[in-house]
Order: structure tokens, then C-alpha cells, then sequence
């Protein structure tokens, strides 16, 4: 006889199940049987819809099982709270991040992430690298700030569920968790309240049948989780279109008649995929994949979560006018030449501009851009310059990829596939150089990391075998001062 007060909102709860059922529905040649939708108001915590399944409670397809609630891996949907972390140890919008085919080492062993596309893309802003939610420049972000700094920014924004410490490796900022769906869609309400974080509630009041008040929900106060400034950057780059296009394209579910910010994630093997996104009025949440943990066929979160995300934002926007954010004190704007973050140089090309929190904005002027006879080129890190050269662009500073006669790599060929023994301890490779009269001495970079040099009369080091994709690139003094670059790939496999 108790009579339960909710905080749902009846019309947006049915209308978000019933759009998301048709979305599942749609995607049942791909494998789609279930759905879940968490929306929350960000300034109360009110949790406005709450959708556990859209299975219509079959149980072939897990209809008892509320995936709202039930941890599962959020692939690419903490990288915001990743970047929030490196927001607070001196990064900005627009701090250049290496997207280039990198092996990294972790307790499990050689690391070789992609990005979704499978391809790469040079030197890339922070703002760009989140906005297209690029792979690589994610782990290589982690790698730098620590494990331990994204794990206390989760727990700080509420996902509790990210606490075995010591399983975590640098997988974790592609989702190598698991969270909840409401802890998740709470965190992203707490980036909707400008960092201001509010525990998400489901029950305002409890009555017996006499109209007795047994309980009533106390209104908590709001816990700044993030400063108002780093919160509005993330919101700025969430919601920024042109930053998406490198890894989405043009057009995407993200797109609505009014300003959000948007995020979508994808776990290993197509078993979980997901979208968040908010504006200052509602923030929701979206998982799609099959309650037994099955893999989809082939439908990223752009594909299944997306478009039920989309529908929900704008069922949403039926009942409310949307906003957007106005622009917090301690935020200002530089022009900066992309992709460097630093001040234009006389031949930059890409100048725009781009807010930071006051006293990050950039001093130095970038010479990333130089225009050597008369033709423009750039000079990247070593890491980047087989991804520059690949991709046509003239190397600048002094750098030329050398002629087969001036510097080549005699082992292993461009190409090469080695395979690991699993009778065999530790493997290695001999990597050999020849290079032409007048270099003294060839430097050998495995990866972006100096294997050490080798002088003329035995151009040769040896490397440890490990597997991924590795870049080896060779760098040595020409007579005439100017520096020759070789470069070869090889794959290393078990």
C-alpha cells in the first residue's frame, strides 16, 4: 500500500523506451538484442529515465537483466575524464599528441593499440584527438600522467566501480574497465554542472497509504569534482563538429538542431557499445550490445548507441529549451598554429585560435613550419617523420629521406614478418644499415626510442623482438650537413 514518488518524467520515460526498442529492433541482422538509457539532470541529480532493457523483458535476450546497472566495458567513453586528468598536470586544448603507430610495454606485455579507422594522423591537437576519439594519442596519454592519475579522477567523479588498482594497465584509457551505465551517465552530469558533481537519485518521497511520510529525499549539496574551467574546455571539445571529422566524418548521430557535447565508446570485439552527451539541462546515457556479452556484428557506438542517443536528446528538447554554457571567468583565447599549440611561425599555414585557462596560453613561437627552397615542410618529431613521409609531406629542417645510395636499411626489409618461438626466451633482430662514403655514423630510433648508433665500419645494433608494428628509423650526417633519414617497418607476431 506505500506509494513510491520517482523522479522520472512518465512522458520522456516512455518515449525514450519506445525509441530505443525501434533502434534494437533495426539492428537485429547485426546482432543487437538489448539496450539501456540513463538520463539525469545535471544541477539536481534527478534521474529523469531510466531504461534497464528494451528487450520488452524477453528473457532469451536477457530481459531480467537491468544493464543500467551491471558493470560492463565502456571502451572509448572515459577519455574525456582521461584528458579532465591531463587538464590538471599541465595540459591544454591544444597540446600536439603523437597519432603514429606506437608499441608500448605493460605488466601483460608488448601493447600495440589502433585506432578505430586503422589509420594515423601525424601531430594532432588534444582537442582533435578527443573530439575523434584517436586511439593512440589516448594510451600515450595515460602513459605520461599514470594509471593512478585516471583512476583518482574516476573515482572523484563517481565511478566506483573502476577499484582493482592492480589490474589496470595502460588499456584503461580505451575502457579496459567496467562501470555502470548510471555511474557513468553521472559523471557526465557532473561535466554538464560546470565540475560540480550531484549524486544521481531515483526516489523523491515514500508514503504509506494514510499519506505518512516514510522517507523523503534529502537534497544534497553539489561537490565540485572539477574546476569550472577544465569542465567547460571538455564541454567545448565534446560538442565541437570540426574536431570530430578526422575520426567520424561529417555527419554523425552527434549532430542535433541545437549545441551538445557528445561521446560515444566501443569496447573490445564489438560486445558493448555506447553514447553520452549533455547540454545544462539533461545529460544522458546510452549502452547497446546483448545482455550475455556476445559481440555485435561489426556496429560501433556511432552506429548503435548513437542514433538511440540521438533520439533521446531530441525527445528531450520536446519538454525543454536547450541551452549552452556561458564562458566561465579564468578563460581566455590565443591564436595558436595547428597542430603545435604554439604561437604561428612566419610560414604557418593553420592558424586559428583556442581557449585556455589563463596563464597555459602559449610564449614560444612554433618551427614546426619551414619553407626551404621555396617548397613548405615540416619538421616533426622522429617519431612522426614515417607518418609525414607516408603521407607525401616534404621534411623540413635540414631532413631529407636519404637516396637507397646515401643511407638505406639492409635488415630487416620494409615489410618483414617475424614470428616469435614460444620454445624461446628472450628473441632479438639484427638491424643493419648501409650507408654511402662521408657518414661517419648512423643513429638507430626503434619506435621513437633511441636504440643507440653505430659507426661506419659495422652499421649494425641488435634489438629485442616484441610484438606489434614497429617503426625503425635511421638518421645520419650527409658531407654536406644536411641530415638523411631511412625508414622501414616490420611486424613482430606470436
Amino acid at each position: 500500500g506505500w506509494i513510491i514518488e520517482t523522479t522520472l518524467d512518465g512522458g520522456l520515460q516512455s518515449e525514450i523506451t519506445r525509441l530505443a526498442r525501434a533502434r534494437v529492433a533495426s539492428l537485429a541482422e547485426r546482432n543487437v538484442t538489448d539496450a539501456a538509457v540513463v538520463a539525469v539532470e545535471p544541477r539536481s541529480g534527478r534521474v529523469l529515465a531510466f531504461v534497464g532493457d528494451a528487450t520488452d523483458g524477453d528473457p532469451a535476450h536477457g530481459g531480467a537483466i537491468d544493464l543500467a546497472t551491471t558493470p560492463r566495458q565502456p571502451g572509448s567513453a572515459l577519455k574525456p575524464f582521461l584528458y579532465a586528468a591531463a587538464f590538471e598536470r599541465g595540459f591544454t586544448a591544444a597540446t600536439p599528441l603523437l597519432d603514429v603507430a606506437t608499441t608500448f610495454s605493460s605488466a601483460e606485455g608488448p601493447y600495440a593499440p589502433l585506432n578505430f579507422d586503422r589509420s594515423f594522423h601525424g601531430v594532432v591537437p588534444l582537442r582533435t584527438a578527443l573530439a575523434s576519439s584517436l586511439n593512440i594519442p589516448a594510451v600515450r596519454t595515460l602513459e605520461v600522467i599514470g594509471v593512478e592519475a585516471l583512476l583518482e579522477i574516476a573515482q572523484r567523479f563517481g565511478l566506483a566501480t573502476l577499484s582493482d588498482t592492480e589490474r589496470y594497465g595502460l588499456s584503461l584509457s580505451l575502457g579496459g574497465g567496467e562501470v555502470r551505465l548510471l555511474d557513468l551517465t553521472g559523471a557526465y552530469a557532473a561535466l554538464a554542472n560546470g565540475g560540480e558533481r550531484v549524486e544521481p537519485y531515483l526516489v523523491e518521497r515514500v508514503r504509506d497509504r494514510s499519506g505518512r511520510v516514510l522517507y523523503a529525499h534529502a537534497a544534497s549539496s553539489p561537490r565540485r569534482v572539477l574546476t569550472a574551467q577544465r569542465a567547460y574546455l571538455l564541454a567545448d571539445i565534446l560538442s565541437d563538429p570540426d574536431a570530430r571529422i578526422p575520426g567520424f566524418g561529417g555527419v554523425t548521430p552527434f549532430d542535433l538542431p541545437f549545441r551538445a557535447a557528445a561521446k560515444s565508446g566501443t569496447s573490445t570485439g564489438f560486445r558493448d557499445n555506447w553514447a553520452f552527451g549533455f547540454t545544462p539541462e539533461i545529460a544522458i546515457g546510452v549502452w547497446a550490445g546483448n545482455a550475455d556479452g556476445s559481440a555485435m556484428v561489426d556496429v560501433s557506438g556511432v552506429e548503435g548507441a548513437g542514433p538511440i542517443w540521438h533520439d533521446a536528446m531530441t525527445a528531450a528538447a520536446l519538454g525543454r529549451r536547450m541551452s549552452w554554457y556561458a564562458r566561465p571567468a579564468g578563460l581566455v583565447e590565443s591564436i595558436v598554429c595547428s597542430p603545435t599549440g604554439l604561437l604561428p611561425g612566419p610560414e604557418c599555414p593553420s592558424v586559428g585560435t583556442e581557449l585556455f585557462v589563463a596563464g597555459t596560453e602559449p610564449t614560444e613561437r612554433e618551427r614546426y613550419y619551414l619553407l626551404e627552397g621555396g617548397v613548405l615542410a615540416v619538421d616533426p618529431p622522429t617519431e612522426a617523420r614515417s607518418w609525414a613521409h607516408d603521407a607525401g609531406i616534404p621534411l623540413a629542417n635540414g631532413a631529407r629521406l636519404a637516396t637507397s645510395e646515401q643511407l638505406r636499411i639492409v635488415a630487416p626489409a620494409g615489410g618483414t614478418v617475424f614470428w616469435l618461438a614460444p620454445e624461446l626466451g628472450s628473441q632479438r633482430v639484427l638491424l643493419r644499415a648501409a650507408a654511402a662514403p662521408g657518414i661517419d655514423r648512423v643513429s638507430f630510433d626503434l619506435d621513437g626510442h633511441a636504440l643507440g648508433g653505430a659507426t661506419a665500419d659495422d652499421l649494425a645494433v641488435v634489438a629485442e623482438l616484441t610484438p606489434g608494428l614497429h617503426t625503425l628509423t635511421l638518421t645520419g650526417r650527409l658531407p654536406d650537413g644536411t641530415t638523411a633519414v631511412a625508414l622501414a617497418s616490420y611486424q613482430v607476431r606470436r
